[in-house]
């Protein structure tokens, strides 16, 4: 991970089980507030900045290129906007407020798209 102070162990459960310790302890709020805003960042980011490239490339002269490499653009837009969507805004969310505010569903929702995510990056 990429937070080094005081890890716990994550797992979905200790985000759905309100009694148990927050899935990350830092040692400052801080430092909740700065990863929150990084997030945040990377979400807003990536929505306008992908939303942009699928409005824009609906023009027909917009890019020159050949149309298939525009559609291939336009799907990883696409895919850019829903990991954006499901990933970053839920994990920003948990980094500012703290502990998990969404339903337990989004929880696993963020977990399988991070998994799906990573795992293709890699």
């Amino acid at each position: 991970y990429f937070i080094q102070s005081n890890l716990r162990t994550p797992t979905v459960m200790n985000a759905l089980n309100s009694s148990s310790p927050p899935m990350i302890e830092m040692e400052s709020t801080t430092m909740q507030h700065i990863w929150g805003t990084f997030f945040l960042a990377v979400a807003v980011i990536a929505f306008s900045g992908d939303a942009a490239i699928l409005a824009s490339s609906l023009n027909r002269g917009a890019f020159q290129i050949k149309r298939p490499l525009v559609v291939v653009i336009q799907h990883l837009a696409a895919c850019d906007i829903l990991t954006a969507i499901t990933t970053y805004l839920p994990i920003a969310i948990y980094f500012l407020g703290g502990q998990w505010r969404l339903k337990p569903l989004n929880c696993y929702i963020t977990a399988f798209f991070s998994y799906c995510t990573s795992s293709l990056v890699s």
